[in-house]
């Protein structure tokens, strides 16, 4: 039988880390001149075609992205567990997940969490934790989904920086 607590009585931990909420980005100037083409061009076409919140948004969008180009995204601390995850605190039972799935790019790698049932996935960085640990102590309580990949709409987020 597994011993499934610490000495302490606690359940026992698997593995357990601390990573950004969402990939930093790391945009450069010309990232930023080019965006700003982008809403220049948005802002005229909504002017000349009597589209004035297409303008409006373009322009808030453009301001939006320029005032919060330093703000870094607040930390998360994962634990796994072998009778499930928590994530900030917030528990979750591994037989309310269907599986797992990692995405690898060449700035970070995520960890996706499938929920059985018709919820969001629930995205993780992984920060630097060992991939080969991370299967390791996933694959003993869940099933890797590797069929699963990045949807259009998110891999056009990420190779634009937005």
């Amino acid at each position: 039988m597994l011993d499934t607590q610490t000495p302490d009585g606690g359940p026992k931990e698997l593995m357990a880390w601390t990573a950004p909420s969402r990939p930093v980005r790391e945009r450069t100037v010309q990232w930023y001149i080019g965006g700003g083409a982008v809403v220049l061009i948005g802002i005229v076409y909504g002017i000349l075609s009597d589209s004035w919140p297409f303008s409006v948004v373009m322009l808030l969008s453009g301001a939006m992205y320029y005032l919060l180009r330093g703000h870094q995204p607040p930390l998360r601390t994962i634990v796994l567990m072998e009778q499930g995850c928590s994530l900030d605190g917030r528990f979750m039972n591994w037989s309310d997940m269907r599986g797992y799935w990692l995405l690898f790019t060449p700035e970070y790698t995520e960890l996706h969490l499938v929920p059985a049932g018709r919820r969001e996935e629930i995205v993780l960085q992984t920060g630097d934790v060992n991939i080969a640990d991370l299967r390791s102590a996933l694959s003993s309580v869940l099933p890797e989904l590797s069929d699963r990949k990045e949807s259009m709409l998110d891999m056009i987020i990420r190779t634009c920086k937005l």
